[in-house]
């Protein structure tokens, strides 16, 4: 929150970033203990924010049998999209931030204009997820790279994360992410499992 911050001398920025600590560190308690379901209300609000004044707007987001998320988009010329992904790869830790999603479904007859739209979404979907799940790092758009070939959106952000403040921050002289390992993205009824692995070496 703006202005949040525990070592404030004003009252109320040191009691909003005492309240905005202590949701971190319920978060962290949650993966340390193996996973954090990341509702979709959630996931929608912040992509839609995001796509704010662009020409897409997120309708929904949900679970699809068996494995799927389906998001439902609308766009001013091409009306309602739909598109169906699978999570095959996701890995967050201090060396690297990755994932790959597969579009299993999204019929578009424009080629550029699917590409444009299975990047942007692909992107902001892993964003929306990997802020919601550590607290607004700022991600910077600019450190984050979308690819899609052969069927599947990669994308790295891995710069994004070692630039991040969250990254700069230490336990026992180790950073976030050399003890939390975000390892696994798994679509449920009620939102998106973030898996979590933790290490003490």
């Amino acid at each position: 929150a703006l202005g949040a911050n525990a070592g404030s001398p004003f009252f109320y920025n040191k009691v909003k970033g005492k309240m905005e600590d202590a949701l971190i560190a319920q978060k962290w308690e949650q993966l340390s203990q193996g996973g954090l379901v990341v509702p979709y209300d959630e996931i929608v609000d912040y992509v839609r924010q995001s796509l704010a004044g662009s020409e897409f707007t997120l309708q929904s987001l949900a679970y699809a049998e068996p494995d799927l998320l389906r998001l439902e988009l609308q766009h001013t010329t091409h009306g309602t999209l739909e598109l169906l992904l699978q999570v095959e790869v996701f890995n967050v830790d201090a060396e690297s931030a990755f994932t790959r999603l597969k579009l299993v479904d999204f019929a578009v007859a424009d080629n550029d204009f699917a590409q444009l739209v299975v990047e942007l979404m692909g992107s902001k979907l892993i964003m929306a997820i990997v802020d919601l799940v550590i607290d607004r790092v700022d991600i910077d758009a600019d450190s984050v790279t979308t690819k899609y070939e052969q069927g599947s959106i990669s994308v790295d952000f891995t710069a994004a994360l070692q630039q991040s403040r969250l990254q700069q921050k230490k336990v026992l002289d180790r950073s976030l992410f050399d003890v939390v390992h975000l390892v696994e993205l798994v679509p449920q009824a009620d939102g998106v499992l973030v898996k979590a692995k933790t290490e003490w070496k």
